[in-house]
């Protein structure tokens, strides 16, 4: 065993003896948590957006409307849920609470008044000082699902994370918080009292410097398998998982220095490995290519995230209550214009290296985009499953014996490939048990969401495939799927029916216990198999409204 793998051992040990000692106490809060949630949203999951108040006109000005604009489109689009940076204890911030109340979305403020950051983890008691007075008086009110006061933690941070949690529930026990994590070993590191929501956010669509671009297949691998370890983590402790993922495009310009020191590929430690790598990607930028273009003098600018294509956003979606999710939020929506870090992407080139660029789920205008669209459709298909997913608990999967590396993909860890199989790539699927039934959920998702490199589709590309973003930073060489994709199902358990979700009707089963059911690209699917003769599957539809 190498040192890596008894680190992780050694984590889990003491996660397990700390858990023991605290679950119970994280699960009752939780369920407590989550009932008013559910009262509030009459049912509804969690399904939002990043928002930051000081974005909006309206945070500065009364008199502005944006920001009310905005919450009005996004609840008449089905949206129910916002995640509020730049909180302060405002008129702004009461006028959006008074509208999240009026339309029914839930929200999460972030108290960036006292903000743990690694700048000011000396100061947690002054810290907790600000933050307790806010999180009293606004913790009954019916849209507040929970507070934040730190996100994506370093693992150094986690000590002093648990020590601003300590203080927070000394002065308000039933504070409900928010916690995201960007970073494996800093979530196995969360230690009680924990948090209600643990979430994620992965994202997945980017330029990787150990030498590789994702594609859509390779990148919607990797963002399930990592929801798959950050859910256990949320599991474990009894507490609900959140996904969070992106939409955005950002560009940056990088030098040619501090492109071969950001190398982290196999070569990275040797002079003439970081000189290979630096030119191949002069190689794509010469072409244009896989995101790479030239900038001013010697330097390269590069989509260090593209647009996800067409189906992707809702193949992410689908993912995520697959993972386990309760909850999901896309970062981020800012109206046009602002926290554009510098100028726009065609001026960027004639910047100087670490300037940036960002286009965010608003789409440049600020009146939404594709993927904001796609969003809006998987809120109203995801919604008439709401109460089964507030109650099922995915199976048990495998852990893998270590953690990946930046992008390198988990190993598949299905642990529903004993109840279930389907056969061909770009498929996923997870088992879920529910109280009260012998019988499985079993969530499957279409991840062939469409066409690259001339219909070859290559999850890895070669710095000879041809894989253009524009300047907008979406995918050129791209063809989407239209058409739903029939999965051959085979049931591997004896004995046992299977019903529908989306038709509320039983599959009729092959003789060799196989069956075809059509997926949207992207979409997901629900089945329930239960024991043949048994009434669970009455009840089940009854009781879930199916």
């Amino acid at each position: 065993m190498n040192q890596w793998n008894l680190v992780i051992v050694g984590c889990c040990l003491i996660t397990a003896v700390s858990l023991t000692n605290a679950q119970s106490t994280a699960s009752d809060l939780a369920a407590e948590h989550m009932t008013k949630v559910e009262r509030f949203l009459e049912g509804q999951i969690p399904v939002g957006v990043y928002i930051y108040m000081y974005a909006w006109k309206q945070n500065s000005d009364p008199a502005a409307h944006d920001l009310d604009d905005a919450i009005a489109e996004m609840a008449k689009d089905g949206l129910n849920y916002l995640y509020v940076g730049g909180v302060s204890d405002t008129p702004a911030w009461s006028r959006l609470l008074e509208l999240c109340e009026k339309y029914r979305i839930a929200v999460v403020p972030q108290l960036d008044f006292s903000y743990l950051s690694k700048r000011n983890m000396s100061e947690v008691d002054a810290l907790v000082a600000r933050a307790v007075p806010f999180i009293k008086k606004y913790k009954d009110h019916p849209a507040v699902m929970a507070f934040s006061v730190c996100e994506e933690p370093y693992l150094s941070m986690m000590p002093i994370v648990k020590q601003y949690y300590e203080g927070i529930r000394r002065e308000v026990p039933d504070a409900s918080l928010h916690l995201l994590h960007n970073n494996l070993k800093a979530a196995l590191a969360t230690q009680p009292p924990y948090p209600q929501i643990m979430g994620s956010d992965r994202y997945g669509f980017w330029w990787e410097m150990s030498g590789h671009r994702a594609t859509p297949a390779y990148a919607l691998e990797w963002f399930h398998t990592q929801l798959s370890l950050y859910h256990q983590f949320a599991a474990q402790r009894g507490v609900d998982f959140q996904s969070v993922f992106t939409t955005a495009v950002s560009a940056y310009v990088i030098s040619p220095e501090k492109l071969k020191k950001s190398f982290y590929g196999l070569g990275a430690d040797t002079p003439d490995g970081r000189e290979k790598f630096y030119r191949m990607v002069k190689g794509l930028a010469d072409k244009e290519n896989q995101g790479w273009t030239k900038a001013q003098d010697e330097d390269l600018r590069y989509w260090y995230y593209y647009r996800p294509p067409v189906n992707s956003v809702r193949a992410m979606s689908w993912l995520s209550i697959m993972e386990g999710a309760r909850s999901t939020a896309i970062w981020a929506w800012i109206p046009p214009g602002v926290l554009s870090k510098t100028k726009t992407y065609e001026e960027l080139a004639y910047t100087k290296p670490g300037k940036s660029y960002w286009n965010y789920l608003s789409g440049k205008k600020g009146l939404g985009s594709a993927q904001y669209a796609e969003y809006v459709e998987f809120a109203g298909e995801v919604q008439r499953y709401a109460g089964l997913i507030r109650v099922m608990t995915k199976e048990g999967v495998p852990f893998p014996s270590q953690f990946p590396l930046g992008h390198e993909l988990v190993p598949d860890t299905n642990g529903a490939k004993v109840i279930l199989n389907i056969e061909g790539d770009d498929v996923a699927w997870q088992a879920f048990s529910v109280p009260g039934y012998s019988g499985k959920v079993v969530v499957m998702v279409n991840t062939a969401v469409g066409s690259w490199c001339d219909g070859r589709s290559p999850k890895y590309l070669s710095p000879r495939d041809t894989f253009r973003i524009d300047d907008k930073g979406e995918l050129v060489d791209y063809v989407p799927f239209t058409k739903p994709r029939e999965l051959l199902c085979e049931i591997l358990l004896d004995n046992m029916a299977c019903f529908d979700l989306q038709t509320g009707k039983a599959v009729k089963l092959n003789r060799d216990q196989t069956m075809t059911l059509p997926v949207t690209p992207g979409g997901g699917r629900l089945i329930f198999l239960a024991p043949k003769g048994s009434d669970q599957w009455g009840k089940f539809k009854n009781e879930f409204e199916l």
